[in-house]
């Protein structure tokens, strides 16, 4: 995963992990993972949180797999449908970083908002695509 900005990601997870808290009995464990995502993390550290979170809801399906994936999009972040379909893993980490920063990241998004037999959705193409115009602009400069 490319460096992107920390509170993109942290913005992410913390959508995630709020939205589980709703769901669960157990409030405390996520306010402590929540505060966890709160301190400053590593690349590493940050893709290993997306990866668990990512892993971490597979069983979401239904009315709360479309209720995170709308609270996802609009603070910004890919949805969580994106990040689980495996070939859209690389690509949806990268969306969760909210910054292209190489000239490859550029083509991984460039190439998957191309992608015609696999759409994005409209949320993630937004996403995708307010990231290629400011790494665009960034380029140019």
């Amino acid at each position: 995963m490319g460096r992107g900005d920390p509170k993109a990601i942290q913005a992410f997870a913390i959508s995630v992990l709020e939205f589980m808290r709703t769901k669960s009995t157990e409030s405390s464990l996520f306010d402590r993972f929540i505060a966890t995502v709160n301190r400053p993390l590593t690349e590493r550290q940050a893709a290993m949180v997306v990866a668990d979170l990512v892993e971490w809801t597979q069983d979401l399906a239904g009315d709360d797999l479309v209720a995170i994936d709308e609270r996802l999009a609009k603070g910004g972040s890919p949805t969580l449908s994106l990040m689980r379909r495996r070939q859209d893993r690389e690509f949806g980490a990268l969306l969760s970083t909210g910054k292209i920063t190489t000239d490859d990241e550029w083509r991984l998004v460039e190439a998957r908002m191309s992608d015609t037999e696999n759409p994005l959705p409209d949320r993630d193409r937004a996403l995708a695509n307010r990231m290629l115009v400011s790494y665009e602009s960034e380029r140019n400069v």
